[in-house]
């Protein structure tokens, strides 16, 4: 790691990173350059809103510029991770090359940004408190895209939080720095869905925004949502939000192969999934046990998939794959 202290967060001041823009030079598709060169030549929003996946969570936008330069509220030393800027391009979320194959992603996490207001001095700020490496990241997958185009006035949506205290920031700037920054596959899920109007944030948020769903596979997204958020109601333990999630995505999969036409039926009518969510969580507790307690190897979550079709296919009269 290379240290951040009283320097810009520009990618050339960091020799470290010099191997990662190399790779991004190279390794840049024409059509994501053509991409990228159009959005930062659209209005202030325009790259955001191509680039990055929208948040429920309470945002503003900065331009690079005010992201470059927030080390200047910065007293502590603070560390970038060339390793954590390669991942957020080339790692299974890559926004140039997706590990493991397929396209591009979008930007899946934003950049945090806080203030310290301690309502008796003035308030400090903008911090970064997490994202660094993901600022220094976006600078470079430009610059690859677009050599020498300016770009500081570009605007990024990032989420905001609040302080009392330097000393309050300054843990949850720890906290992000010995977290793991790779968002798990049921939130990627749930915030590429969110963009298209998806609100998995409370049951009740769910079920009215269901009627938003244009793409068939968010279906399954929403019946995931369902059961994480089920979970959550009834504080089940064994699992972790991710593998409740998952299992409610695999199971309403197992549930579409089997029943051709089940999709139109939902989609015609979005109270039919929330009656098979209803029933799948009503079961839950009861379901999950039996998963815990089957020694058979595979994870939890696929024996817990495959326990809710079974039971969303008996109370709906629906067809099991065998």
């Amino acid at each position: 790691m290379a240290n951040a202290a009283n320097v810009p967060y520009r990618p050339e001041n960091f020799v470290d990173l010099e191997p990662v823009q190399a790779k991004a030079a190279e390794l840049m598709p024409e059509k994501l350059k053509r991409a990228v060169i159009k959005a930062i030549q659209g209005g202030d929003h325009q790259f955001s809103n191509e680039f990055q996946i929208d948040s429920a969570d309470e945002q503003r936008s900065y331009t690079l510029q005010q992201l470059i330069n927030s080390y200047e509220n910065e007293t502590d030393l603070q560390r970038i991770d060339p390793k954590s800027s390669d991942s957020i391009l080339f790692g299974p979320n890559g926004m140039i090359r997706r590990r493991g194959g397929g396209s591009p992603a979008l930007l899946t996490e934003d950049i945090e940004v806080g203030y310290i207001d301690d309502r008796f001095n003035p308030k400090i700020g903008p911090v970064i408190t997490s994202g660094r490496n993901r600022l220094l990241a976006l600078q470079i997958f430009i610059q690859a895209a677009a050599p020498g185009a300016r770009y500081d006035s570009i605007k990024i949506r990032c989420s905001t939080r609040n302080f009392k205290s330097r000393d309050e920031l300054a843990r949850r700037i720890v906290q992000a720095n010995t977290e793991s920054r790779n968002m798990n596959r049921a939130e990627t899920r749930e915030r590429r869905a969110g963009a298209k109007g998806l609100n998995t944030a409370s049951r009740a948020g769910l079920v009215d925004s269901l009627p938003n769903i244009t793409k068939i596979d968010d279906l399954a997204t929403a019946f995931g949502g369902f059961i994480k958020l089920c979970a959550i109601e009834q504080s089940l333990n064994g699992l972790t939000l991710d593998q409740y999630s998952a299992a409610g995505v695999t199971a309403y999969g197992h549930l579409r192969k089997a029943n051709k036409g089940l999709n139109k039926r939902i989609s015609d009518d979005t109270a039919v999934l929330v009656k098979m969510a209803d029933s799948a969580c009503a079961a839950l507790p009861a379901l999950v046990e039996q998963a815990m307690a089957d020694k058979s190897r595979g994870p939890k979550n696929s024996k817990l998939a495959r326990l809710l079709a079974a039971e969303i296919a008996r109370r709906h009269q629906l067809l099991i794959q065998a």
